[in-house]
């Protein structure tokens, strides 16, 4: 199967956490050697334009499911009540044993929140990425298109093979 195939099958059936542990292993972040990447970003560009098009849509709503700005004034009020329930149960009201369990309770939830958040973003991150890639892809094949119509002569191979028309311009 080629790689543009299995890309296509991870873009349209995987579900949000594989797609992007499957993006992040295709498409490291710590880079790869230059002629994989090359061969890579090549096979994205055979894609359709719809299969282009569908793909950098879905990375868009990855991208907005674990973008967690809009949700800046929830985390705000969490941390805020945090803060006031620790000066309330250690300074204002200390309570022998009820206090600390609410607090280590408050103190582990506040941590898995913060976690989450954290995990999401490396999501979205990915996800962002390879929105770029894709849409740089679908633009390259666009101006590909558009050269080999503006300048049907001469067209340059991927494989790196000029290959030349000649018409005769005299009879």
């Amino acid at each position: 199967m080629e790689f543009s195939e299995i890309v296509k099958h991870q873009l349209t059936t995987t579900g949000l956490r594989k797609l992007t542990k499957f993006i992040r292993k295709e498409f490291p972040a710590k880079g790869q050697p230059h002629s994989q990447q090359m061969k890579k970003y090549e096979a994205l560009k055979k894609l359709s334009d719809n299969d282009l098009s569908s793909g950098i849509a879905r990375m868009v709503r990855i991208e907005s499911s674990f973008d967690h700005s809009k949700f800046a004034a929830i985390f705000v009020l969490i941390i805020g009540s945090l803060l006031g329930a620790v000066k309330f149960m250690l300074i204002d009201n200390p309570q022998p044993l009820g206090g600390e369990v609410y607090f280590t309770f408050t103190m582990f939830a506040a941590s898995l929140l913060l976690i989450a958040v954290v995990l999401d973003k490396r999501d979205m991150t990915t996800a962002s990425y390879f929105k770029e890639l894709l849409e740089q892809a679908k633009a390259d094949k666009g101006n590909e298109k558009e050269n080999e119509k503006d300048n049907p002569i001469s067209q340059v191979r991927p494989n790196n093979r000029i290959e030349v028309k000649i018409s005769k311009l005299l009879p």
